[in-house]
């Protein structure tokens, strides 16, 4: 309980502290009226309600929409009080895991701050608060807490919420596995984990079945509010063959350098967690090994 308030206290400190020298997007200001940006989108999903909305892959990260859009309060108070608590448990939960291994109160508090400086990663969240990432974020931190405390049911749950979040949650799912895993081909624990991840795989596959997207059609883009109708490029047709191709190939591959390897290691989060990685494979090697 002791650390479970401290955790929660800290937290609350460092999101203060962001909030106190970050501009939120809120209505009205000109961070919020740039068109093309997401948070027109889920704003929209929020006032259409479930599937009305059709612009993939936004159409499928429906959890934090739907919720705010059930909210008896303003969009934008529903909107900013889903992140902003999210954010917090966030960094409460960083700050449990800290401790669970065994680091001290101090290096847990270093490890939640360090954290909260990553821009990317709480800063930019808060002041693009419309936007499901802060959710995604505390659902991955959970997953990962869930796996190193072995609690297989509630890492499900939290995958399963996930799929209706953001997917790229999912790509948490192999923690489970592969920090609990004792033995190589252990095929039993593998097939019992399989058993309770399953359900979010098919829970993505019916979001993209259940709600089609219709990006490219004319008619139906041409009902899109001023700020998304700027854009139609942003909007083309979607499927994950054109993705391949035009990401896949052309960006990661073709314009593969030494700016694209910044963008994919320093850039988005600093230098700090490839640098702290590098450096925990001395104590903690078997977690990168065969073992």
């Amino acid at each position: 309980m002791r650390d479970i308030i401290t955790g929660a206290l800290l937290s609350a400190l460092a999101v203060a502290l962001i909030l106190a020298f970050t501009e939120l997007k809120t209505e009205g200001t000109a961070l919020y009226n740039d068109p093309g940006w997401d948070r027109h989108l889920y704003r929209l999903m929020a006032e259409q309600g479930l599937f009305e909305f059709r612009l993939a892959p936004y159409c499928w990260r429906v959890l934090v929409p739907a919720l705010a859009g059930w909210s008896p309060f303003s969009l934008q108070a529903s909107f900013f009080s889903i992140t902003l608590a999210a954010v917090w448990a966030t960094g409460a939960v960083l700050y449990l895991l800290a401790r669970g291994r065994g680091h001290s109160p101090v290096a847990a508090a270093v490890g939640l701050f360090l954290f909260f400086s990553l821009g990317w990663a709480a800063k930019f969240i808060l002041a693009d608060f419309w936007i499901p990432d802060g959710v995604a974020f505390l659902l991955v931190s959970l997953a990962f807490w869930a796996a190193l405390e072995k609690r297989l049911y509630l890492f499900g749950a939290v995958i399963l919420a996930g799929a209706v979040t953001k997917e790229s949650v999912l790509l948490a799912a192999p923690l489970y596995f592969c920090l609990n895993v004792r033995r190589p081909f252990d095929w039993r624990f593998l097939v019992r984990c399989a058993a309770v991840l399953g359900p979010a795989a098919p829970t993505l596959v019916a979001l993209r079945l259940g709600g089609p997207q219709q990006n490219g059609d004319a008619a139906y883009f041409a009902t899109m509010p001023e700020d998304i109708r700027r854009f139609p490029e942003l909007y083309g047709p979607y499927n994950y063959l054109t993705l391949l191709q035009d990401i896949g190939r052309e960006q990661r591959v073709r314009e593969w350098g030494w700016d694209a390897f910044l963008s994919y290691t320093t850039s988005p989060l600093g230098l700090a967690l490839p640098l702290l990685a590098v450096l925990g494979l001395r104590r903690a090697w078997r977690l990168a090994g065969p073992h």
